[in-house]
């Protein structure tokens, strides 16, 4: 047993590729998004009275003979495609689905066609077969939804519409429709015409009913007509596509069998994670088909969402349709579904019928060969009357419940195609082509799916539980029979099982995995645990079996009397102060700390709440503030002017001596970051707000990314008996002794899915570095206590800026808080068309402005000077607007960059921004002023004056700096993006003094407590200037990490060159077909600028996520790599050898 439940595991741990590339994210990916984003949101809406009453006909006659091998009978397709006796039949000895893949291999009963379930008895009625349908209170009265009633998402049909409207019907009418028509695909499913009757789906959920659909499941499988061509890997893409569909929906059906199980022997539903497991132990591919076809159907929700946003619900109930048109909403802006992050990738419908373009026929065949007067049938008409047969299929489903879900599903499969498959002009139009019962079944199958999803961890934790809650040993040996009187109180242990001692062993060596993972024992120590529990030490596994709760406790009974090496970080976590310091948070300012202490020497323990590092820092791109000290006559600049510009942008002159603090220090910070880090930073630009150019960033990459790789980089280099990393974990408490903070709470875990486990660390100094709480929406947010008028605006920031350094502080140590209503508002961040509601907005880099760009409303007027500070920029934003009307589209400005300011900033930000569709390029003049949609000459007018303003040296708005000027109808290409104000950076938060130590409300310092990056307040005073977050980071963290006291001599810190010597680099040649076998997680070469870089360790540590990286997995990612990184980054990484494709 035990070893099955390992397997399983590691299964959907793991397993997480797809066979084929219909699927690009992880498993992790789709069950992450599932769990914290759509499930309750779907569960909620299923119950609305809208979407759980379901139009079916139940009694369609079926028409075709399902003997032992189906021989179809089915109604005549529309000519071309082929009669169904046109289509070869499986002989008896051929498999029903390629092989390898037995997709009903289930274990069935052999009732095939019968319903054995439970017949199930009421007070008040007469017993009946668990197959049979509730059909109370199933008769309420609906609008069409295409129709000109209430309920449509737009009543009225403009005369464009209604002749849109009249092709569509009559195009549904005609048997032989042109396959290139925009409305090939609206036919797509079969309708009921308004025959059926009203079923409560809610009244008849999916469970075991005893029925044995193998034939049916056999009929539709070879309906595809799969085993004609091999294995799934021989198949064409659109085969592949419909069978992972169609297995998807198959194993979802299983898993809510498995989900609500009848036990004849006690006579109630139950979960039978057994029967999951011997489902599906050793069938992930299955699962991995379930998680594709989620993954479709949320991708045909997300492109249909701004077409949906409007929807008016009408079930006769108005409260119930208001709250049914809330949770909908909600759905639509699911951060999965109004970003379009990673989980989107997974799959690309364009892919589809990729042969059918340039007015080319399609001439790949279903069955390939299979000719009709002479001529190839083509694949779109294929695979149209194929999923028409399928349909058909389950009229002949006895089983009346079964029947009603497969109805569903399938039908919701098909809507999502023909939403996927739809060209943009005709799916505007989506009101009056997809009926009621379409939208209802999209909704379901979206929603049964995310159960079964959800339901797929459910099983799998239950099974291990099952297993781990066998009878606890005492401390008789394994194997010994221990007799003794029944009333102890103590369960007799009987002799283990083979089974149960492999079961205790992988218990024992998962937990030590994972306490190696967590970096809390070192290799020595893994080695040595491992040795033991694989020779069957029975005092390991006794300690596994009952301490599997607390592996922190395993882990320290293991190592006593055993000669396993002492000294270890967990070998003294009985005992207080097992750190000089502990470090919570994971962004510039912690990382900065952390590595400033180990270079002293120190004993650090570094807490992250993600499952990696970097934070709002690493989304940081426009530079870093400073004075360079390698040349202080650079334009002019000096300390005392960064001190000015600081002064000025502040408001007043109270945070002066934190301001020169800042700026004094800048330059020696930015030395080090050369030197200590190695990363160069030669570009040096002039942000708004400043009098001189002094934000440096690199040629190449993003400020921020580089800063983060490089530390996490020195991080890893020679600190093994020094740093302690939990990652995935978070601080639920400080650790007080009178006045003194004297360590951290915690719960942590090792990785998604997991539970936590709760811990303790004790060190003389704790060190909050968890950033602001400009993304803290909740009802306890700081926002909404401090500031609740700026609620209505979009962030910038990742959704871990919730303010949990100022509450920990405030509530366990008393901490003052200081600026707290001082939240900065970036008057730029993309406006993504593809989601403009999205409450995250991609911050619009500050640069841009810097190199040039300006800012134009939406009649093509400019309205401020560009270079001024963002609290100004902000100002005359919120002026602009409220003189166009206030509405929140005035709102929204455009950032405009000619051909010099483009080229400017053509190394780092405009192809990232262009290859997210936040910037558009544009050849043509008059393209461009036909996108702001403004007159070309009014355009040419504004720009004229700008330019004349130019030449002069100043302007209305007193801008004096004219950077890549003129801007003319000839400066093409011009790029252009919509921006909009976004909660960007606080300003407010801790007080501390010069050194970071925090202060109290009486102005004493708090012992044991220091603070460092956007968690304190008190420095940048009413507005931060565009630099200086990354520069406070990197200057705090390192005076915090200078200043706090050791408990024992400091070690020479490391020279700051060379820390330690390049990797061996292989010398052989890696060629384009072994490249692309290293090519997932685990498993990751990337081929960048001619060499080829095993990132496998590296995927799951990278600031934007392991998808950035695994995403070019066995690829030649050179030009995706140079558009963030430089190459310098790359040092230290494995180099596989040269790559010769």
């Amino acid at each position: 047993m035990g070893l099955k439940w390992f397997l399983l595991a590691s299964l959907l741990l793991l397993a997480t590729q797809a066979e084929e590339n219909d699927m690009y994210c992880s498993v992790e990916s789709v069950e992450y998004a599932n769990s914290n984003q759509l499930s309750s949101i779907l569960e909620e809406l299923l119950n609305t009275t809208y979407f759980r009453m379901f139009r079916v006909d139940m009694h369609k006659e079926c028409t075709l003979g399902l003997s032992k091998t189906p021989q179809t009978k089915k109604p005549s397709p529309p000519p071309p495609p082929p009669s169904p006796s046109s289509f070869p039949l499986p002989t008896n000895n051929m498999p029903f689905s390629p092989p390898g893949l037995d997709p009903m291999d289930m274990g069935m009963d052999q009732n095939e066609g019968q319903c054995t379930g439970p017949m199930l008895t009421f007070d008040d009625g007469p017993a009946k077969s668990s197959c049979s349908l509730d059909k109370e209170e199933q008769q309420p009265t609906f609008s069409d939804f295409n129709g000109n009633k209430e309920g449509t998402v737009d009543n009225s049909i403009s005369t464009k519409e209604g002749e849109m409207l009249m092709e569509l019907e009559a195009g549904l009418d005609c048997e032989d429709e042109d396959e290139h028509s925009p409305t090939f695909w609206l036919n797509l499913c079969d309708r009921d015409d308004g025959k059926g009757e009203y079923i409560n789906l809610q009244l008849n959920p999916e469970r075991n009913t005893g029925y044995n659909g193998t034939k049916l499941w056999k009929a539709i499988y070879e309906e595809n007509c799969f085993i004609r061509t091999g294995t799934l890997h021989d198949l064409c893409y659109e085969e592949r596509v419909l069978y992972r569909l169609l297995s998807g929906m198959h194993t979802s059906i299983d898993i809510h069998i498995s989900l609500a199980y009848f036990f004849q022997k006690n006579g109630v539903w139950t979960p039978n994670p057994q029967r999951f497991i011997d489902h599906y132990g050793d069938k992930p591919q299955f699962l991995k088909n379930l998680h594709f076809s989620f993954v479709v159907l949320l991708r045909s929700l997300h492109r249909a969402a701004p077409h949906l946003a409007n929807f008016t619900f009408n079930s006769g109930d108005v409260e119930e349709d208001k709250y049914t048109g809330m949770l909908f909403k909600r759905l639509l802006e699911a951060p999965v579904l109004k970003s379009c992050d990673e989980v989107f990738s997974a799959f690309d419908e364009s892919l589809l019928f990729k042969e059918d373009t340039d007015d080319k026929k399609d001439t790949r065949s279903w069955n390939r060969g299979v000719t009709m007067d002479g001529r190839l049938i083509s694949l779109k008409r294929q695979f149209k009357y194929v999923f028409r047969n399928i349909s058909s299929i389950l009229d002949c489903v006895p089983c009346q419940i079964c029947k009603l879900h497969a109805k569903v599903q399938l039908l919701g499969i098909g809507t999502a195609l023909k939403i996927l498959l739809t060209p943009e002009g005709n799916l505007q139009h989506i009101h009056t082509w997809m009926t009621r019962e379409e939208f209802v079944a999209l909704i379901n199958t979206i929603g049964r799916w995310s159960n079964a999803i959800k339901g797929i961890n459910d099983l799998s934790e239950q099974y291990r539980k099952s297993i781990e809650s066998m009878q606890p040993l005492t401390n008789t040996k394994i194997g010994e029979v221990k007799s003794g009187p029944e009333d102890t109180g103590y369960a007799i242990p009987v002799a283990p099982t083979e089974s149960d001692l492999l079961g205790y062993t992988d218990l024992a060596m998962r937990m030590v995995l994972d306490l190696f993972n967590q970096q809390v024992i070192q290799e020595a120590e893994e080695e040595a645990l491992i040795t033991r529990i694989l020779s069957r030490d029975t005092n390991v596994l006794l300690l596994a079996k009952n301490f599997h709760k607390f592996p922190q406790k395993f882990l320290k009974y293991a190592l006593l009397n055993e000669n396993v090496q002492k000294g270890s970080i967990l070998t003294i976590n009985s005992r207080k102060d097992q750190y000089d310091a502990v470090v919570i948070g994971g962004g510039l300012a912690g990382l900065t700390t952390a590595l400033t202490l180990l270079d002293r020497g120190a004993r650090v323990a570094l807490v992250e709440k993600e499952a990696f590092f970097g934070g709002n820092s690493a989304w940081a791109s426009s530079g870093i503030n400073a004075v360079d000290d390698i040349d202080l006559n650079v334009d002019g600049d000096s300390v005392n002017l960064y001190i000015q510009d600081m002064t000025k942008a502040s408001g007043s002159a109270n945070e002066l001596e934190m301001a020169t603090v800042l700026a004094g220090n800048s330059g020696p910070a930015l030395k080090w970051i050369r030197e200590r880090l190695g990363v160069k930073l030669e570009q040096v630009g002039q942000l708004g707000g400043h009098s001189k150019p002094r934000t440096h960033r690199p040629t190449t990459g993003l400020a921020g990314a580089e800063l983060i790789v490089a530390l996490e980089r020195a991080l890893k280099k020679g600190w093994e008996s020094q740093l302690t990393i939990l990652k995935n974990t978070r601080v639920s408490q400080l650790i007080t002794e009178g006045e003194k903070v004297t360590g951290i709470k915690y719960s942590t875990k090792a990785k998604k899915g997991d539970s936590f486990e709760e811990g303790e660390l004790y060190a003389p100094n704790v060190v909050l570095a968890t950033g602001g709480f400009a993304a803290d929406y909740s009802e306890d947010s700081l926002l909404k206590k401090y500031t609740p008028s700026l609620l209505r605006y979009p962030t910038t920031n990742g959704g871990w800026a919730s303010g949990d350094g100022h509450k920990l502080a405030t509530r366990d140590a008393r901490a003052s808080l200081v600026d707290m209503h001082k939240v900065q508002v970036h008057p730029t961040a993309f406006v993504d068309s593809q989601n403009p509601n999205s409450q995250s907005k991609t911050l619009c880099a500050e640069i841009l402005r810097g190199v040039g760009g300006i800012l134009l409303d939406k009649n093509g007027q400019r309205f401020c000077n560009e270079l001024g500070n963002r609290a100004y920029v902000f100002g005359k934003m919120n002026e602009t607007a409220t003189k166009l009307g206030g509405t929140e589209d005035d709102l929204q400005f455009t950032i405009l960059l000619n051909a010099e300011s483009s080229e400017k900033a053509k190394s780092t930000h405009i192809p990232l921004y262009e290859r997210k569709k936040l910037l558009t390029k544009f050849d043509k003049f008059s393209d461009l002023a036909e996108k702001l949609g403004v007159d070309k000459k009014d355009l040419e007018e504004t720009l004229g004056k700008y330019n004349q303003d130019a030449v002069k040296g100043n302007d209305e708005f007193g801008k004096t700096k004219f950077n890549s000027v003129p801007f003319t109808p000839d400066t093409v290409p011009y790029y252009a993006g919509t921006v909009t104000p976004a909660l960007h950076y606080c300003m407010g938060g801790i007080a501390i003094d010069s050194s970071g130590k925090v202060k109290r409300e009486d102005g004493s310092t708090i012992q044991g407590l220091f603070a460092a990056g956007e968690v304190t307040g008190g420095i940048h005073g009413d507005t931060r200037l565009g630099g200086n977050a990354l520069t406070e980071c990197v200057v705090f963290g390192r005076l915090v990490g200078s200043s706090i006291e050791l408990s024992k001599k400091e070690r020479e810190a490391l020279p700051v060159t060379e820390q330690e010597a390049k990797r061996e680099k292989k010398s052989e040649v890696v060629s384009k077909e072994e490249l692309e076998a290293h090519n997932q997680d685990g498993d990751c070469w990337v081929a960048i600028d001619g060499k080829v870089y095993d990132l496998s360790d590296f995927a799951s540590e990278h600031p934007g996520g392991a998808h950035a990286v695994l995403q070019l997995a066995g690829k030649d990612g050179t030009k995706e790599y140079k558009e963030v990184h430089t190459m310098d980054m790359l040092e230290g990484f494995t180099i596989v050898g040269e790559y010769s494709g």
